[in-house]
């Protein structure tokens, strides 16, 4: 089947689905380039990555975590660890009355209700 041939690595070049579900990069980095990742099918593996991972997941600092991503994206980039070809978006359109409505940051956050309201 297809999923044993990609559990397998037994192919050049395959399509796969993916939706993120943390509005953060460990979402997709810890899935999908990290050595031995479950959604890495590719068998991607950089120990720089790795290493830079691991660092970002303990900085408090934005700032820093910010940079520690951009070189681990750089690398990724070098690397063509993958190649995405199609990103979906989604947006929300919402009457004038509602109020209170944030939109959440990913597909898969939970949405809050509670503080929606229709001004009238």
């Amino acid at each position: 089947t297809y999923y044993t041939r990609i559990e397998a690595g037994a192919f050049d070049s395959t399509a796969w689905r993916y939706g993120v579900t943390l509005a953060d990069p460990d979402s997709i980095l810890g899935d999908w380039y990290i050595t031995g990742a479950g959604s890495n099918a590719q068998r991607y593996s950089n120990p720089e990555v790795d290493r830079l991972y691991a660092m970002q997941m303990q900085a408090r600092d934005v700032a820093e975590r910010t940079r520690i991503l951009r070189q681990i994206e750089t690398i990724l980039f070098e690397d063509v660890a993958k190649v995405p070809v199609y990103w979906a978006a989604y947006g929300s359109i919402l009457r004038r009355e509602v109020r209170g409505y944030v939109m959440p940051s990913g597909i898969h956050v939970n949405h809050k209700y509670q503080d929606v309201w229709l001004a009238r």
